[in-house]
């Protein structure tokens, strides 16, 4: 099976894990201000999809208590491990923190020896990460390498990304659209303090609940440089 195939497969297997469930995550029906969980999956290069750790296995924040989303078959059959992340999304509800950088502080990681070199060995083998939210896959980049003219992927400084942006899309009182964006990198010394945040925009979608899933980005499926859209129509776990 070739790269570009086997990657396909992993990607609309991901797509094809969707769980059937309370108004909560259970039945995809949140009140206003009703808590939306953030869950945490694999972490791996984006060219090798099937070469998978868990998400904490690098430095990044942990919830003060481990909270592990029960495992469906889907999850067996993929080796999906879902942690809480801690990060709190609240529905319809707009989180900006600091008024002057529109970010929620999640933590500060001071930077060993060992943190600093899980950090550095994975931005320079290009992983990226997988979260869900309200069963929506999301991915983004753990970092990037830069050179002294700041190009991108091109030299030997590594720069992890502490800041992640949700874009978030509700009709009615479902979640139908995720997106995710990964900014503000800082460079990866031992001993430096990295203060990781994220931000959170809601915003009316005209999509039906039904047809949130068929057209998702997928990274790592790509031809000719260029990465593609996997579209699939919704399937249904019993």
């Amino acid at each position: 099976m070739t790269l570009a195939k086997s990657t396909l497969f992993v990607c609309l297997l991901a797509l094809g894990h969707l769980r059937v469930g309370s108004a909560d995550e259970s039945n995809h029906k949140y009140t206003p201000d009703e808590e939306v969980k953030v869950w945490a999956n694999k972490v791996g290069p984006y060219h090798n999809p099937q070469e998978s750790y868990l998400y904490h296995s690098l430095p990044f924040c942990r919830p003060n208590k481990r909270e592990q989303k029960p495992r469906t078959l889907g999850d067996s059959l993929e080796g999906n491990t879902l942690l809480n992340t801690g990060i709190s999304l609240k529905f319809r509800s707009d989180v900006s923190g600091n008024k002057d950088t529109g970010r929620v502080t999640m933590c500060t990681v001071v930077l060993k020896e060992d943190s600093a070199a899980s950090f550095e060995f994975a931005i320079s083998r290009q992983y990226w990460y997988q979260l869900y939210v309200d069963e929506l896959p999301v991915w983004a980049m753990v970092g990037e390498s830069i050179d002294s003219d700041y190009k991108a992927n091109s030299g030997n400084e590594k720069m992890v990304y502490t800041h992640m942006k949700f874009d978030l899309g509700y009709n009615g009182d479902r979640i139908v659209q995720v997106n995710l964006t990964s900014e503000v990198p800082k460079p990866v010394k031992a001993g430096s303090k990295l203060v990781f945040s994220y931000g959170v925009h809601w915003h009316p979608v005209d999509m039906q609940f039904e047809d949130r899933y068929v057209t998702i980005v997928c990274p790592g499926f790509s031809f000719w440089g260029t990465e593609q859209v996997a579209s699939i129509p919704r399937l249904q776990l019993l």
